[in-house]
C-alpha cells in the first residue's frame, strides 16, 4: 500500500528547510481521500501570508504540484468568493491532511475556518445563478461549433458544459463536487437534487454525436435551471422600500428622458430610454412580490412579466417592442405613478421637495 502521507511529510521537511514563514502544508486529493495509486499526483497547500511559493516538479514519473495561498485566499475558497471553484476549492482545504502546522493557533484557524464551508455553500449558490450567462454562453459557442463543423472545438466546450452543470448541482446540492477524473458519475450518484435520469442522460451527452448532444445539452442547461431557480430564498430576497426612495431621482429622470426624447423626435434616445425603464420596473414590480429579476438570460423577461398584473406587464411589454415615443412616454409615466401610488400605500414617503427650503429634510449623514 502507498503511503502518500509519508511522502507528503519528506516534500514538506525539504520545503521547510529552505522556506521560513509557512502556517500550514496540507494534503490534498487523490491521497488524502484515501484513493492513492501509484500514479496519482500529490496535491498539497502552502498557507503563508509572508511568503508565495512557486514548487512543482516530477519524481519518478509523478507530479508533486504545491497550490499557495494566504489566509485571505483560504477564507475566500472556504466562503464561495468564486461560486464556481466553491467545491473543488473548499473541498481542498476541507477534506485534507495537515503535514506541517507551525503551532497550534494556525491548527484551530484552520479548523475554525472550515466550519464556515456551509456559508460557502449559499455563496455558491447565488453566483452559479449570476454565472449562468456563462452556461448559456457554453451552450451557444458548442452549436456554433456544430454549425461550422468545428468538431475539435465541440469536444472541448462539451466537456466545458459538463464541468459548469456539475459545479451548478454542487452547489444546489450544497456538496462537494471533486471532479475526481474518471469517477464524477460516482461522486454526482452522491447528489440528492439533480435533474431527473441526468447521469445517463449527461453520459450520453459527452459521447454522442455533436447534432444529437446539443439537443441534450440544451434540455440539460434547462433542466438545471428549474433547480437552481426551486432552491431561490426568498427570505434573502426581502422587499425594501428604501431601495426605491434611493431611485426616485433616477425614476424621475428617466421619465424626463423619454418626454424629451418625445419632444425632440430622437427615436434612438427614446428606446435607449424606454429600455432602462423596463428593466428598473421589471425589478421593482418583481422585487414588491418578493420574486428576484435581474438583467440575464437566467431571469427570463417573460417568465417575469407573466407574474405582473395585466396593466403593469402590458406598459413594460409597450417599452420594450414599441417605437412609438409618445407610447413610450406614456408607459414610461403610467410606471412611475403606478410604482409611486405603491410606494406611499405602504407608508413611505418619496423625496420629492415642495421648495428649496423644504428639500433640507430629505439631508442624510452616516459616520464613517
Amino acid at each position: 500500500m502507498i503511503n502518500g502521507v509519508k511522502f507528503a511529510k519528506n516534500v514538506a521537511e525539504i520545503l521547510l528547510s529552505e522556506v521560513s514563514d509557512i502556517d500550514l502544508i496540507l494534503l490534498y486529493g487523490a491521497f488524502a481521500q484515501g484513493r492513492g495509486h501509484p500514479r496519482s499526483d500529490y496535491d498539497m497547500i502552502a498557507i503563508s501570508d509572508t511568503k508565495t511559493i512557486d514548487w512543482k516538479f516530477v519524481l519518478d514519473g509523478v507530479p508533486v504540484n504545491l497550490w499557495s495561498m494566504t489566509w485571505e485566499e483560504a477564507k475566500d475558497l472556504i466562503l464561495g468568493k468564486d461560486g464556481r471553484f466553491w467545491s473543488i476549492g473548499a473541498s481542498s482545504l476541507a477534506k485534507s491532511i495537515v503535514i506541517y502546522s507551525k503551532d497550534a493557533d494556525m491548527l484551530s484557524k484552520l479548523n475554525n475556518l472550515v466550519l464556515r464551508v456551509t456559508e460557502g455553500g449559499k455563496s455558491a449558490l447565488k453566483q452559479a445563478i449570476e454565472r449562468f450567462d456563462y452556461t448559456y454562453g457554453l451552450l451557444w459557442r458548442l452549436k456554433q461549433s456544430i454549425e461550422l463543423s468545428n468538431l475539435l472545438e465541440v469536444r472541448i466546450l462539451k466537456w466545458d458544459l459538463f464541468n459548469e452543470l456539475n459545479c451548478a448541482l454542487s452547489a444546489v446540492n450544497k456538496k462537494y463536487f471533486l471532479n475526481n477524473w474518471g469517477k464524477q458519475f460516482q461522486e454526482l450518484s452522491t447528489f440528492d437534487l439533480l435533474p431527473e435520469n441526468y447521469i445517463s442522460r449527461v453520459k450520453n451527452f459527452i459521447v454522442s454525436k455533436p447534432e444529437e448532444a446539443l439537443e441534450i445539452g440544451s434540455k440539460l442547461v434547462e433542466d438545471v435551471k428549474i433547480l437552481l431557480k426551486q432552491l431561490m430564498r426568498m427570505s434573502e430576497n426581502e422587499v425594501n422600500l428604501q431601495d426605491f426612495t434611493s431611485a426616485w431621482c433616477g425614476v424621475i429622470e428617466y421619465l424626463n428622458k423619454s418626454k424629451s426624447a418625445e419632444d425632440e423626435g430622437n427615436l434612438f434616445a427614446g428606446l435607449y430610454a424606454a429600455c432602462d425603464n423596463a428593466e428598473f420596473f421589471l425589478w421593482a414590480f418583481q422585487q414588491l412580490q418578493n420574486e428576484i429579476w435581474k438583467r440575464g438570460s437566467f431571469y427570463s423577461v417573460q417568465e417575469a412579466l407573466f407574474n405582473l398584473n395585466e396593466n403593469t406587464s402590458y406598459h413594460i411589454r409597450q417599452l420594450l417592442n414599441s417605437q412609438n415615443l409618445k407610447e413610450l412616454s406614456q408607459s414610461t409615466e403610467f410606471l412611475s405613478n403606478k410604482l409611486k401610488s405603491v410606494i406611499i400605500e405602504r407608508g413611505l414617503e418619496l423625496p420629492e421637495a415642495e421648495s428649496i427650503d423644504n428639500c433640507r429634510k430629505f439631508i442624510k449623514v452616516n459616520s464613517i
